[in-house]
């Protein structure tokens, strides 16, 4: 059996890459997962199943300040009740979700294994049609892909490293939406900005890339209902943020994908 090729880039353009994937798919990391895991597995000594339970784990991981952010939000705007009545039920709907959906994932991994024998009781009746459908060899795959995730779990120092940047990576995600209202003569409240960014991002799940067009509207409509700002100011504030936070990202994620595709 041939060798795996070796790594030939450094981690920077990898990560750009597949940053610009991720960013680029529709429907936000449900859609950019696969894509980061095939750049990471054709650049790296490591087959697909590692790189997807790698990219899995660190998203997984990526959503506790996600939601420690938008539900540290949700209670301060409710405590202060600066939260409009006509959007409360948003508000206050985003906070139940930022709860229950880490709860519903942890409960899928303590059942991985009625997960993976329902997903091929579904996969059962595809694949008595389609002749290239294996429910047996998918059903061994997600199993070896919730021990791979099993495994990456249990390294604890690499999931303390992992929470730490995913938090300081978090603050340095929303700080551009306090910029943009800073730079045209608006001084949003921390609580508001820790609330709006994590829930203007669920609106990447737009089926559009990165979530175009439907992040924009979010922060907008969001920034209009809770600081009581003009929609002229709120949608100039939701493109700088955009700007600065996504538009920013594609050409030098662009060119990284380029790079790794068109080396010698």
């Amino acid at each position: 059996m041939a060798e795996r090729r070796r790594a030939v880039s450094g981690p920077r353009p990898t990560y750009f890459a597949a940053t610009f994937a991720d960013y680029v798919t529709p429907f936000g990391k449900a859609g950019g997962g696969p894509f980061v895991a095939a750049v990471l597995s054709a650049d790296h000594d490591a087959s697909y199943e590692e790189s997807l339970a790698s990219v899995v784990t660190t998203d997984a991981l990526n959503l506790l300040p996600f939601f420690s952010f938008a539900g540290v939000g949700v209670v301060v705007l409710g405590l202060t009740g600066s939260v409009p009545r006509n959007v409360r039920a948003l508000v206050y709907g985003l906070g139940v979700m930022a709860l229950c959906l880490p709860l519903v994932g942890y409960g899928v991994w303590r059942a991985r294994g009625a997960a993976t024998r329902w997903l091929s009781r579904i996969l059962d009746p595809i694949a008595s049609r389609v002749r290239f459908v294996d429910s047996e060899s998918i059903e061994q795959r997600v199993a070896q892909f919730f021990s791979l995730l099993g495994d990456l779990g249990a390294r604890r120092s690499w999931v303390a490293e992992t929470l730490a940047f995913a938090y300081v990576g978090w603050v340095f995600f929303a700080l551009p939406l306090w910029l943009a209202a800073w730079a045209v003569g608006v001084s949003l409240p921390l609580q508001l900005v820790a609330f709006v960014v994590p829930a203007s991002a669920m609106a990447s799940l737009v089926p559009t890339p990165g979530g175009l067009g439907g992040v924009e509207a979010a922060v907008t409509g969001l920034l209009v209902a809770l600081a009581g700002i003009d929609t002229a100011t709120a949608a100039a504030i939701a493109l700088l943020y955009r700007v600065a936070s996504f538009w920013f990202v594609l050409p030098v994620g662009g060119s990284a994908t380029l790079w790794l595709t068109y080396r010698g």
